[in-house]
């Protein structure tokens, strides 16, 4: 799995976790490819990006899915284009491009505030 994002990591809070389940149901453990961390859970926000603003993940064993849960909210109440938030999430599976999908949170003007955008979704290899 490979995260990355653009624009300004200050303007918005994104918070990403997910987990991956083996043919049985079974929690799999994923490491940060960037810090080495070992979990069954990874959990981090968009202020955890290093300065290339790219993280990647690999699983111990083979997986059968991955379910993917991201929340993304305003932090400043405006942005100029070049400062909108965005995160990118590609999962391969066997080396093999499954899914690719980018988010962002409409960013709103005047101060208005609402509460933050969740996303959830599930890759399954077929």
């Amino acid at each position: 799995m490979e995260v990355s994002c653009s624009g300004d990591l200050g303007s918005q809070v994104a918070v990403l976790t997910f987990l991956a389940v083996d043919n049985t149901g079974g929690l799999i453990n994923i490491v940060n490819d960037s810090t080495g961390a070992v979990s069954a859970g990874p959990f981090f926000q968009n202020s955890d990006f290093p300065p290339s603003k790219q993280i990647s993940f690999h699983s111990v064993s083979k997986v059968a899915s991955v379910s993917v849960m991201l929340s993304i909210a305003p932090k400043i109440y405006a942005t100029t284009p070049d400062q909108d938030f965005t995160m990118t999430i590609k999962i391969y599976f066997d080396d093999t491009l499954k899914d690719n999908q980018t988010f962002y949170y409409d960013q709103l003007s005047g101060g208005n505030f609402t509460t933050p955008k969740d996303f959830d979704y599930k890759v399954t290899v077929h």
